[in-house]
Order: structure tokens, then C-alpha cells, then sequence
């Protein structure tokens, strides 16, 4: 996941640029799985580009010594039966996820010319879970100006200069929406959650650290949801007019 590997993996792999010296020559581990998808590889090599990556697969690993980094940002994901998250659940070190995000931002914008637009986007998904009304909704939000984006199909670089050139962005809550520790300017945002998730807190903390305008909606789930891992699963709908409704307020806020 996007976010996980963000925000709470590669906020870790920032950190060991302050290791004391006797700790330069120690290799990052990391799964081999996060160096066969290329988004995932770029931005690690992005961050620590002078030290050794050593890659694991699966099954049991010995290490002889290992420097072990507390968490940056925590939040449950997965939970048991007829639980559900709660705002005391979360919680994360401003100040290093502040300069991890300008650390990102200066090494990815260094290569991208200036904005010269400023555009609506609306993230769309792929159709593997939690499918919902989204063509529907693409058709209003088409009305007001938004286009089609599936950052999944792009490269990391492509992604810093949309999620840059964005003044609105509108879709479901999910990993993509990670990229906004990338966005160099803020944007308005809306998306929307089931309601059993009225006190997730990942990506509206995110929200409020880079300083952008993200707000919420409520889905209504297509059968009943007693845990987080059915939430996960589930398909769902949102209410065409209010989405309609939250486009025209979002769009004409000063």
C-alpha cells in the first residue's frame, strides 16, 4: 500500500541520513517487493541514494545488527470484529513528517519546470474492490471541470507534477491521495467514507499538516459491514446529489 510505504516506511528511510557515522555503512532492508514496482524503487533511491538497499523475500531472515526506528505516524488499519477506529488511535511527529515532505519535495521538483496550469482532477480507481458509483460521479464532476486521473498508471514523476498542478482534487479515500506530501501548493479536496470510519484520521492529518482543504461525505455501503476487513471488501454508493452538491460548494469557496 501507498501509504503504508510512504508515510510510515520511507519517513524511516529519510531518518538515517542523521545516523551517527559509525552507522553509514549499514544497509536499508527492505522487501523485494518494494524494488519490482518502479514508483515504489524511485522514490526510495530518491531518498537514500548513497546508502546500500539490500533486498529479502519472504520467510525467515537473521540479521546480526539491526537499527530498528520508532514510528513516525500510527494508525490502525486492520482491526478485530466490531471494532473501529478512533481518533485517540492516531498519532505522528509533526515536525518529521514536515521535513521529510520538504526534503521530497526538493529532490522531485528540482527536475520539473514551474507550473504554467492549474487544474481539477478526479482520482479514479481501478475496479478490484470497493467498487462504487464512479462513473456517475465522473459524469457530474465532468461538468465542473475535473478530468480523469488513475495514478497507478503513472510514474512517480508524473504523479509529483499532477498532484503539483492541482488547485481541486476529488475522489475516494485511498492510498492515492498519499501524494499530497507531494503537492507544492494547497488544493481543496473531497472524498468520502463509509460510515463506520467516521473517526479515520490518515489522510485528513495528512490534510492538515500540508495545509490543504479536504472534506468528507458519507458512503453508503451495498450490504451489511461488521469489520474492517468487510470495509475493505465492499462495494458502495454515494449520493449523486450530495456529491453534486459538495462539487458546487468546493468549486465556488473563496
Amino acid at each position: 500500500n501507498w501509504y503504508h510505504y510512504v508515510i510510515e516506511c520511507m519517513s524511516k528511510a529519510y531518518l538515517t541520513r542523521f545516523l551517527p557515522d559509525a552507522f553509514r555503512d549499514y544497509p536499508i532492508i527492505v522487501p523485494d517487493e518494494a524494488l519490482r514496482i518502479q514508483s515504489f524503487a524511485d522514490i526510495l533511491k530518491a531518498l537514500v541514494p548513497e546508502r546500500e538497499i539490500l533486498t529479502i523475500g519472504r520467510g525467515t531472515t537473521h540479521v546480526q545488527n539491526l537499527i530498528v526506528i520508532d514510528e513516525i505516524s500510527q494508525g490502525p488499519f486492520n482491526l478485530y470484529p466490531g471494532l473501529w477506529p478512533v481518533i485517540s488511535d492516531y498519532s505522528h511527529h509533526e515536525d518529521t513528517l514536515n521535513s521529510f515532505a520538504t526534503e521530497l519535495r526538493k529532490v522531485f521538483f528540482s527536475s520539473l519546470a514551474p507550473e504554467k496550469k492549474s487544474r481539477r482532477i478526479f482520482l479514479v480507481r481501478p475496479d478490484v474492490r470497493r467498487n462504487y458509483n464512479q462513473e456517475e460521479l465522473l459524469k457530474i464532476a465532468k461538468r465542473y471541470g475535473f478530468l480523469p486521473i488513475s495514478p497507478e498508471t503513472l510514474s512517480l514523476q508524473e504523479q509529483v507534477r499532477v498532484f503539483s498542478e492541482a488547485s481541486h482534487i476529488v475522489g475516494a479515500s485511498g492510498a492515492a491521495w498519499t501524494n499530497m506530501v507531494l503537492a507544492r501548493k494547497s488544493f481543496r479536496g473531497l472524498t468520502w467514507i463509509l460510515p463506520h470510519y467516521r473517526e479515520f484520521c490518515s489522510y485528513s492529518m495528512l490534510a492538515h499538516l500540508f495545509g490543504h482543504d479536504l472534506r468528507y461525505l458519507t458512503a453508503q455501503p451495498d450490504c451489511e459491514i461488521k469489520s474492517t476487513d468487510d470495509a475493505y471488501k465492499a462495494s458502495y454508493t454515494v449520493s449523486p446529489s450530495d456529491f453534486e452538491a459538495a462539487i458546487i460548494r468546493l468549486c465556488s469557496e473563496a
